[in-house]
């Protein structure tokens, strides 16, 4: 493996594995009490939890989309290729 492809992907880890951790971080942290959400260490952590929650939910929902998709139009694809073309 190329060391500039390890490096990429250990950064793509890196970036799931901190983005969980602030995730919990902010959890676990503020609690039942909204007013710890002000601390410093809350402020710093919301953007990067925020920013992995929308990165695995873009990431499950184009699975999704794309499962159900390739279903569909697959079968079309193949039809329209055999006939027209």
């Amino acid at each position: 493996m190329a060391p500039g492809k390890f490096k990429y992907k250990m950064l793509h880890f890196y970036f799931g594995l901190t983005g969980l951790f602030a995730l919990l971080w902010v959890l676990l942290r503020s609690g039942t009490n909204p007013k710890r959400l002000t601390y410093p260490c809350q402020q710093a952590s919301i953007p990067i939890a925020l920013n992995w929650l929308l990165s695995a939910a873009a990431f499950l929902t184009g699975s999704i989309f794309i499962k159900k998709f390739t279903n569909f139009a697959f079968p079309l694809a193949v039809f329209f290729w055999r006939n027209v073309v």
